[in-house]
Parts: C-alpha cells; structure tokens; sequence
C-alpha cells in the first residue's frame, strides 16, 4: 500500500487507508470466518461425539445446518464483493484457485 501511495501522487492518504483496513477485512475477517464456518459445519457430527465440542451450537441443534450453509454462503458473497471492489480481477482470479483448499482444510485435522 505504500509503494502505491508513492506511486500515485493522486492518492490521499485517508483512501490509502481506507483501501488498507478494508483488504485487512477481506484477507483476515471474512476469510477466517468462512473457514470457521465450514469446519463447523463439516465437523458437526464428530463434534456431537467429542465431550469438548458436543456443546457447540451446530451439534448441540441451536443452529441448524440449513443456516449455516446460507451463514456461509452470505459470507461467501461478501467476500467476493469484498474482492472485487478491492482487488484487480486478475488477482481475484489467482486468489480464486486457492478457494477449495479452505473446505479441504478441516477434513485434513481429522
């Protein structure tokens, strides 16, 4: 972010910071949330086995999986608006073919 300040004289410094705090919510907020959310929704039956995660609320049925799934897919959404507000279509795209490896992930831990 810096070096496109520099490089851009047109750039003020309050658009450079707003484009930066919201890639921070792209890259950290929404991404993390999403992987959270399908690892509890793919792990909710081995959670309702295991005394630590019984108690977690997909298991426990105070959320159902229909929910989770639309919780995940507006997620989803807003990431990929996020993106495309934020990022060049291209790097969404080389962005985009890391996707499948945030649902691979909680399968991986079992």
């Amino acid at each position: 972010m810096a070096m496109a300040y520099h490089a851009n004289a047109e750039l003020s410094i309050a658009r450079v910071a707003m484009r930066l705090a919201v890639f921070w919510a792209l890259c950290s907020g929404v991404k993390a949330f999403q992987v959270m959310t399908a690892d509890d929704i793919l792990d909710a039956d081995i959670d309702a086995k295991v005394t630590r995660t019984k108690n977690r609320a997909i298991p426990r049925g105070d959320i159902a999986l229909s929910r989770a799934w639309l919780f995940l897919a507006l997620q989803g959404a807003l990431g990929l608006c996020l993106a495309y507000t934020v990022l060049d279509p291209y790097t969404v795209r080389i962005a985009a073919t890391t996707w499948p490896l945030f649902l691979v992930y909680p399968t991986c831990k079992r």
